[in-house]
């Protein structure tokens, strides 16, 4: 009997060491506080680019941090908090957490911190003060815009006889009696299409308009410039222009801008195909044998040439 009672004291001195162990440090403690609101920032690619899905929240010092557990992250749209985002637990030493959101969407984010009270009853929590947060993004195309060359109908006289006859050389109709004179020939006007869809755009949410740009590289100007801008009639936004107005020129670039809501602006290209630059093909490759031959020559006439000079 003895040692029956012997063995129990061990099991019961036993129970005593460990059980307190798996007891919160603070259980029934005093409470626990943010002593400031918490922060969030922007994330940035590896070019330097805002993020536009995805930002990070921070958050600093605590009144009793001995007693917290675990944090988590609440966060939802400002205009909608029916749908309310918890984040999973994040480790106690850890003081920020990373969350995705969509851009241009001003959400409301605030941080909670825990005691874990494993089970026995819930969970001791504090709350930060709210604050609000929006990525100001500038939406880009995903793909490029389509650019045809339509042909144009020369406009006909009585009798479907032409009348006038396009010149290439001004540029204008002329009649068809005039002397033809020899000319570099210069290529028909067409009439531009350029088309894309509103899906190209990776966030329409964050667009306002677009801008057609003929622009001079030489002198910072538009020559030509079209703007289209909301409400858009269809998903499809088409646009003609007549080539004359936006001739093929190497001091010029083609520039579709795309402006987000915050005035800022991406750009694609809409180059006419008969104006995109070809490099020509190389001219036939000499053996490196009769490249040094011929520049054994070269610099044995130029010496002859000095001898004669002297």
């Amino acid at each position: 009997a003895s040692e029956v009672r012997s063995n129990t004291w061990n099991v019961i001195l036993l129970l005593a060491t460990i059980i307190p162990l798996v007891l919160p440090i603070c259980y029934d403690q005093s409470p626990f506080w943010f002593i400031g609101k918490p922060t969030v920032e922007n994330l940035l690619d590896e070019e330097g680019r805002i993020l536009s899905n995805k930002v990070r929240v921070k958050w600093g010092a605590m009144h009793n941090f001995k007693c917290v557990d675990y944090f988590q992250v609440e966060y939802y749209q400002k205009d909608d908090d029916s749908n309310k985002i918890m984040t999973p637990r994040i480790e106690r030493f850890r003081r920020f957490y990373d969350i995705d959101v969509d851009p241009c969407t001003e959400y409301a984010v605030k941080v909670q911190a825990s005691e874990d009270y494993q089970g026995r009853r819930e969970d001791f929590k504090a709350v930060s003060g709210v604050v609000y947060h929006k990525v100001d993004y500038t939406p880009r195309f995903t793909s490029k815009p389509s650019i045809k060359e339509l042909k144009i109908r020369a406009p006909r006289g009585r009798g479907g006889r032409s009348v006038y006859d396009w010149d290439r050389r001004t540029r204008g109709w002329q009649n068809d009696q005039e002397e033809e004179e020899e000319e570099e020939e210069v290529p028909e006007p067409v009439m531009l299409r350029v088309a894309w869809r509103l899906a190209q755009i990776d966030y329409p949410t964050c667009l306002d308009y677009f801008v057609l740009d003929y622009y001079d590289i030489t002198y910072n100007e538009s020559t030509f410039s079209r703007t289209i801008e909301r409400p858009f009639k269809s998903p499809r936004i088409q646009y003609d222009i007549h080539s004359d107005s936006v001739p093929c020129d190497p001091e010029f670039r083609y520039i579709l801008r795309v402006f987000g809501l915050t005035g800022a602006e991406t750009r694609a290209e809409w180059t006419p195909p008969s104006c995109v630059l070809t490099t020509p093909a190389p001219t036939t490759t000499k053996e490196p044998e009769e490249r040094a031959n011929e520049a054994a020559d070269d610099l044995e006439g130029v010496l002859e040439e000095n001898d004669q000079l002297k």
